[in-house]
């Protein structure tokens, strides 16, 4: 078995689910001559199970936290850039200031997962192995978005109004079966912040600022917005859409976070 090389989306999923895997699969190789009935019988059913089991990791309150300071460090990082482009070095100081508070707030909460896998063949375990790491991806944004123009249909708009209600609430779920009723298309945007490159990169712009590099340090704090890692996933559309444009690819995002609520 390779060494497991688990991505932070895979690994964040497995530890909010709280449960592992597990799966068997027959051995079918032939043999080289044919054994009676009963051994070709025994020989092909040899279990081969696989068991994967998550633990540690933060808890929902400390993903809570995790979603409200990186998107405020995220922030205040833009909010730093567009001081340093109007000359407000100082304000643009104080910003950076910020950032770097909450992303060490972030840090905090940010409990290691451990992924623990075990092999076994038959009754026999041959091969275990363990990984824990810090997930470095955060998740700082969640929204729903509509997929199409409403402003038509006195319904769907009604919908929309209702739907913003029970969002406003927490309450997604409602929401997205008012807007199914409805048959507006959703999807979802999700948006994700890398904690070491951001924080490597606040700071390396504060220390620019020092110097008096000042352009210098703009493009480091671009560096923090393009990095931001944005997914956004059809939900439900009333038209069959193609396999292919179910799931958009995903990719940096290329201006300053969209005003929304943290990450539930």
């Amino acid at each position: 078995m390779t060494k497991l090389n688990r991505t932070l989306a895979v690994a964040i999923a497995l530890a909010l689910s709280g449960s592992g895997i597990a799966y068997t699969m027959a051995d079918t190789a032939a043999p080289a001559t044919k054994p009676p009935a009963a051994a070709a019988k025994a020989q092909d059913q040899v279990p081969v199970e696989v068991t994967e089991t998550v633990t540690g990791g933060p808890t929902a309150q400390q993903d809570r936290v995790m979603s409200s300071a990186g998107l405020a460090a995220v922030r205040a990082a833009h909010l730093a850039r567009v001081a340093l482009n109007d000359g407000y070095t100082e304000q643009a100081k104080k910003l950076l200031a910020e950032a770097h508070e909450q992303l060490e707030k972030v840090k905090a909460d940010d409990k290691p997962v451990t992924v623990s896998a075990q092999v076994k063949v038959g009754t026999k375990a041959v091969e275990s192995e363990k990984d824990t790491v810090a997930p470095d991806l955060i998740p700082i944004l969640s929204d729903l978005q509509v997929i199409e123009d409403v402003a038509e249909s006195p319904a769907k708009l009604d919908a929309l109004g209702k739907a913003k209600g029970h969002l406003g609430k927490g309450e997604r779920q409602q929401a997205l079966e008012v807007l199914k009723a409805a048959e507006v298309g959703v999807a979802s945007l999700e948006v994700s912040m890398p904690l070491g490159d951001t924080t490597a990169l606040v700071d390396q712009a504060r220390k620019l600022i020092d110097a008096g590099k000042l352009h210098e340090a703009n493009l480091e704090l671009k560096k923090v917005e393009d990095g931001l890692v944005r997914e956004n996933t059809l939900i439900w559309s009333p038209v069959q859409a193609p396999a292919e444009s179910a799931k958009a690819p995903t990719e940096s995002a290329k201006a300053a976070p969209p005003e929304a609520k943290p990450a539930k």
